[in-house]
């Protein structure tokens, strides 16, 4: 069943976070769902069952953090709005994880299963200097958790065509934390990030103004 990521209430700027791992059944989904019928019509149009299954765990979560029913639109850039109520939303899949988050500001969320895939395209998403991160900690639990990181960003700006080495900069490393810089839009993100058994979750937020030239990784 769903689950709340209750380590974030010390946090001041952290959205109400979701997630979970969806092993039931379309059946089961659409049970847990107040307008079965409509879910059941609506799912059709997808043809794999993981897909089915992602849209329907997605509801669950969107029902069960709102506590009513909500409609949720996308906008040209795939990013989802809530029409009702009004509240900024952020959604990721991963395999068959789910994670949903909402808050009263505008964020990015992102889950990714720990995988060796990251390590092997981590050139393609790092820049020279942020590929000397992958030395500090298991390297591909590293690389899932930055690529992971600039998924977040990317979901957070909202803005098309963005190149993953070029435009979004990790600036600095902490124990919990990553400061993004957007060199073409001088826009500023920091990106939470928590290690968990299965996967790593990771939601970005505004920034604050931060020095360039004193950064550090």
């Amino acid at each position: 069943m769903p689950q709340l990521l209750t380590n974030l209430h010390f946090l001041s700027d952290a959205p109400e976070i979701s997630f979970w791992h969806a092993t039931e059944t379309v059946e089961e989904l659409v049970s847990l769902l107040p307008a079965k019928k409509q879910y059941k019509e609506e799912i059709e149009q997808f043809g794999a069952l993981l897909r089915k299954k992602e849209r329907l765990a997605t509801r669950v979560l969107l029902h069960r953090a709102l506590g009513v029913e909500a409609n949720i639109d996308y906008l040209p850039s795939r990013r989802p709005v809530l029409t009702f109520p009004k509240k900024e939303i952020s959604i990721s899949h991963s395999h068959s994880y789910i994670a949903f988050s909402t808050a009263k500001f505008r964020h990015g969320i992102d889950i990714e299963v720990y995988g060796s895939r990251a390590l092997k395209l981590h050139k393609a998403f790092l820049n020279e200097s942020e590929v000397k991160l992958l030395a500090k900690e298991d390297s591909e639990q590293m690389a899932t958790m930055l690529w992971s990181a600039k998924e977040a960003v990317y979901k957070f700006a909202d803005i098309q065509g963005l190149d993953f080495s070029k435009d979004i900069l990790i600036t600095n490393y902490t124990a919990d934390t990553l400061h993004i810089y957007l060199p073409r839009f001088k826009k500023e993100s920091i990106v939470h990030y928590f290690f968990l058994q299965d996967f790593v979750l990771t939601y970005a937020i505004q920034g604050h103004k931060i020095e360039i030239g004193k950064i550090s990784l």
